[in-house]
């Protein structure tokens, strides 16, 4: 499955579903063991003080790295009949933030550093929209179909 096809069905994934569409998130890229996801900003996430809130990285990390798996999965089998497409979930996030957001988009992406059969580690960093590092985040998912 090429890229383009990857990011519109996963984009379409994510807003079916509201855990995700809470957040606004916008597939970027997939491909090659990496995912981009942009969460826009949204006054609702915004905490006193006027920075954004911390668990808004934490969901674009954690969606970053399900959508690199996912499209890894989709490159190797195109999402076929064996289940492994979408049978992931999140067992660890260690997250350092870095630097606070006020009032602008966040990308964020994730890198997989190792795929099992069980497990998968990964890492993935949140960035302002001038580029700077304002939070890293190690995961690690379960497969549930292995």
């Amino acid at each position: 499955m090429n890229e383009a096809l990857a990011v519109e069905r996963l984009q379409r994934m994510l807003d079916e579903h509201e855990f995700t569409s809470a957040y606004g998130f916008r597939v970027v890229s997939v491909g090659g063991g990496e995912a981009t996801v942009v969460a826009p900003f949204l006054k609702r996430w915004e905490r006193p003080g006027g920075i954004v809130s911390g668990q808004v990285y934490m969901n674009a990390a954690d969606c970053a790295m399900w959508l690199a798996i996912l499209g890894q999965d989709l490159a190797e089998n195109g999402g076929g009949p064996d289940g492994r497409t979408g049978m992931a979930v999140s067992t660890e996030l260690n997250t350092a933030f870095i630097a606070p957001a006020r009032e602008e988009d966040i990308t964020c992406t994730a890198r997989i550093l190792r795929n099992g059969r069980r497990l998968v580690y990964g890492v993935a960093d949140c960035r302002g929209a001038d580029g700077r590092i304002l939070s890293h985040h190690m995961v690690t998912y379960a497969r549930t179909g292995a």
